[in-house]
């Protein structure tokens, strides 16, 4: 997948383009974010200093609970918010499923595709992927969907999460896998690992 580059230039000269030269007249926007941990806050804070460093435009931020941010979102309220998603199961599918259009809407507004993106090929492909059974096809297509999402801008990843699991030599079965499932009853102790065993 080919990602996008931090090139302050380029995006100086589309803000021109688009009549907003040095930032000027640009509306003030609102970036709102979860309260709690995991420095939310401390992450808008960041993108708050980058856009107005590089592009000159004010952001304003506005903390709330997880439930209002999620509820904005999803009504169609908000225009500019941090959030973040765990995956439920091991597949690219759980992320790609965000972004479908028709299919999400509701009476109250597009939940999960809170985006409110809408692309009959995105959709098209995506119900070919889940539908593929051969698994190197599949991923070609999911492949093309995420492309899909970065062209369209419809979203701006920050960062991934990685984990680092430091497990002593005498604990066997520890289970590891990529969404942080643990199955303890297939955990055990080798005895004859440990070291300081009592007397």
């Amino acid at each position: 997948m080919r990602g996008n580059t931090f090139d302050p230039q380029r995006a100086r000269e589309l803000l021109a383009e688009a009549g907003y030269a040095n930032g000027e007249n640009f509306p003030r926007i609102t970036l709102e974010t979860a309260s709690g941990g995991q420095n939310y806050e401390v992450i808008a804070q960041v993108i708050q200093q980058m856009l107005k460093e590089n592009l000159n435009i004010d952001v304003d931020i506005k903390v709330m609970s997880m439930a209002q941010q999620s509820d904005n979102a999803e009504s169609g309220n908000a225009v500019f918010w941090r959030t973040a998603w765990l995956a439920d199961y091991p597949d690219p599918e759980n992320f790609l499923c965000l972004f479908l259009g028709k299919d999400m809407e509701n009476e109250t507004g597009t939940y999960m595709n809170s985006g409110n993106y809408h692309s009959g090929l995105y959709d098209s492909l995506y119900h070919m992927g889940i539908r593929e059974l051969d698994e190197a096809k599949r991923y070609r297509i999911f492949s093309s969907l995420d492309q899909m999402l970065i062209n369209d801008a419809v979203i701006m990843p920050l960062y991934y999460d990685e984990f680092t699991r430091l497990i002593p030599k005498y604990v066997k079965g520890f289970p590891q896998n990529s969404i942080e499932y643990r199955d303890f009853r297939k955990v055990w102790i080798d005895e004859s690992l440990k070291r300081d065993k009592p007397e």
